[in-house]
């Protein structure tokens, strides 16, 4: 129940599909053209769409790591971020890939076109979804990096290093939760230790929001000419 529930909340929070990003859906015109188009754009655009939710999820996921390293037994807490991030990021990665498929036939299909300014129209959507694609892939790299760290930190492999004053320095070693980084803690503002900060969430995300509007609309011109 509990993990319903956090999966609902997750994907309410995902990329908004602009304008909005649709199939095209059932077309009158037979020509192979038309054909093709139907079938690779609404096939790139259904794994787009579910990758666009995974992005949402992970958002939201990496929103929460801040306040739980710093609640009271982390541990468990940093755990279910992790398993969560995960289980994220590979059907992420699934969708990517199934798009890229799609949109790479949806390029071929461009020279089945009669027409020049389908032709161009066809290629102009596919720079305009290949664009999104781009970036979901990079926000897919950066969130698997995020998860690795995180496993590195479970491990204790980025303990660090201090070392102590006095007349035979020694080495001691910190622990392992980001709480215990007193100095960064007291001098980094709220926002700033946000992960997503780091990443640059909101521009990718708006990125990803603007080559899906710009492919919606080319898209809509190319399907009144098969209706």
């Amino acid at each position: 129940m509990v993990a319903a529930a956090f999966v609902a909340i997750a994907l309410a929070t995902a990329v908004a599909s602009p304008a909005p990003l649709r199939e095209i859906g059932h077309v009158r015109a037979t020509t192979p053209f038309c054909a093709a188009l139907q079938q690779h754009f609404d096939g790139a655009v259904r794994p787009m769409l579910a990758a666009d939710e995974r992005i949402g999820a992970i958002g939201f996921t990496l929103g929460t790591i801040e306040g739980h390293f710093h609640a009271l037994a982390p541990e468990l807490l940093i755990a279910d971020d992790r398993i969560h991030l995960l289980h994220f990021v590979t059907d992420l990665q699934q969708s990517i890939l199934e798009t890229t498929g799609e949109l790479d036939a949806l390029r071929s299909s461009a020279a089945l076109a009669t027409d020049p300014e389908a032709a161009a129209q066809t290629r102009d959507v596919s720079v305009s979804l290949g664009a999104a694609l781009a970036k979901q892939r990079q926000l897919a790299t950066d969130s698997l990096g995020i998860v690795r760290a995180m496993n590195d930190l479970a491990l204790g492999n980025n303990l660090t290093q201090i070392e102590a004053r006095g007349p035979a320095p020694q080495v001691a070693i910190g622990p392992p939760y980001p709480r215990n980084y007193d100095v960064f803690t007291a001098t980094t503002p709220a926002n700033g230790r946000d992960v997503r900060q780091y990443l640059k969430w909101q521009r990718q995300t708006d990125r990803i929001a603007d080559a899906e509007t710009a492919a919606a609309k080319t898209a809509d011109l190319l399907a009144e000419r098969c209706r």
